[in-house]
């Protein structure tokens, strides 16, 4: 390998001046590209004792999620207290509807959910991200039961999430937090007068 192109053409001859030594005319030469230089044989023949260069390693993004997905192949658990359904209360409205708003409040790993009002399905597969979704749910009068069912735990178990309930007037109902393990549900009891 060369650090620069080399010619084909003759090598370039230079007379040395010597102001002191009237004698001396010698001629200095260019090596040509037949002539072997120290970096070549460098390269081409290693020595004994040279030390082996480390060879470059990349990060892999999918390492950052490895601890996860490992500690979840050796049966990792996630709380007990997780698989019992939650009861997240009840409230009285008297509005037509609500505004059901909920995000991930944790990792954004995949968490979804399914939705249920009165045992109908409203929204059936909902993935949770850190940035709030607004569900409108309209009210019948009487007993207004919400369901959400954690269809996965995402990464890392269990299933979480933050909401919040509003009235027709921008009034805050209710707002909590939910941890599920798969299949299990949180529920809350709406009642309109």
């Amino acid at each position: 390998m060369y650090s620069q192109v080399e010619s084909t053409k003759k090598p370039l001859k230079i007379k040395a001046v010597d102001k002191g030594n009237n004698n001396t005319s010698s001629i200095f030469k260019l090596p040509s590209k037949k002539s072997t230089s120290n970096f070549k044989i460098l390269k081409d023949k290693k020595p004994d004792n040279s030390p082996i260069a480390p060879k470059t390693r990349f990060a892999n993004p999918g390492e950052n999620f490895k601890p996860k997905l490992t500690s979840r192949e050796k049966g990792y658990k996630i709380n007990p207290k997780f698989y019992n359904n939650q009861d997240l209360g009840s409230f009285r409205s008297n509005g037509e509807s609500i505004q059901f708003i909920c995000r991930d409040h944790r990792d954004e790993d995949g968490d979804r959910v399914r939705i249920l009002v009165n045992g109908k399905e409203v929204i059936p597969n909902l993935l949770l991200l850190n940035r709030a979704k607004n569900i409108n749910i309209k009210l019948e009068k009487g007993f207004n039961k919400i369901d959400v069912i954690a269809l996965n735990q995402g990464l890392g178990g269990p299933n979480t999430a933050e909401f919040k309930v509003y009235d027709d007037n921008g009034n805050i109902i209710s707002e909590n937090i939910w941890n599920l393990a798969t299949g299990v549900k949180a529920s809350m009891l709406i009642i309109k007068d």
